[in-house]
């Protein structure tokens, strides 16, 4: 998986991406509109240790959910 950095991830992504290494892990991924001040505060809190994404165990207050999509990792075989 790649950072995006600065607002400039692309319109629509696509090819593997692996959010664990164990068949059986879930996922939540969502997408947040938020304002831009809580979003960066939330962003510098949660941020992993790379740079390249934020993880949290709560939605921030501020936020509204406009996606969510529910990941199962089943196997880190190739197509």
């Amino acid at each position: 998986m790649s950072a995006y950095k600065n607002g400039s991830v692309p319109a629509s992504w696509s090819g593997v991406h692996y959010f664990g290494d164990q068949p059986g892990q879930n996922y939540d991924l969502y997408l947040l509109i938020m304002d831009v001040d809580d979003g960066e505060a939330f962003w510098n809190a949660h941020v992993a240790t790379d740079g390249s994404f934020a993880f949290a165990d709560a939605i921030p207050s501020t936020a509204k959910i406009a996606s969510q999509i529910s990941v199962t990792q089943t196997t880190r075989d190739e197509c």
